[in-house]
């Protein structure tokens, strides 16, 4: 975890836009910045395994409609896995999203924290990757991928 811890404080330290982090993160809890506090509960989930402010934090980031929140929002409940919960309700708008890193990082959450097989093959093919940029489409087109390998997979093989 504690490459994960790093990733969030480097996240932190990138949207504080050069201001220093405070030595007590707790402080920054009540941040007004949603990606702020998301990074804050990244860094906890990787410190403590504190899954519920994560899961909290992630859902008021993507609901805010920040790009930057949204799109590390994703990030937090992939990293979560299926610990995350139900997301499908909150992910499930931004398999279409015009922006192509949104949609993909979406799927890729979903991925990660869905195991209903009968949904990753209907967010599969809700997927598309037309956004005209080759970055966003290859996200879309490997999260896509993902989905329909995870939802063909046999949990028990014989």
């Amino acid at each position: 975890m504690a490459s994960s811890r790093q990733k969030w404080l480097d996240a932190l330290r990138s949207f504080r836009r050069g201001r220093p982090l405070p030595a007590d993160l707790s402080t920054l809890v009540d941040d007004p910045s949603p990606v702020i506090r998301l990074c804050v509960a990244g860094v906890r989930w990787a410190e403590s395994g504190e899954a519920l402010m994560a899961q909290g934090a992630a859902a008021v980031a993507i609901r805010s409609g920040d790009r930057d929140a949204v799109i590390h929002g994703c990030h937090l409940l992939a990293e979560l896995g299926i610990v995350a919960g139900d997301i499908v309700p909150l992910v499930w708008g931004l398999l279409r999203h015009p922006d192509g890193i949104v949609r993909g990082n979406a799927a890729f959450a979903l991925y990660k924290c869905c195991t209903d097989k009968q949904v990753l093959r209907k967010a599969a093919g809700l997927l598309q990757a037309d956004t005209g940029n080759g970055l966003s489409d290859a996200l879309i087109q490997y999260a896509a991928h993902k989905l329909r390998k995870a939802a063909e997979s046999n949990p028990n093989p014989t």
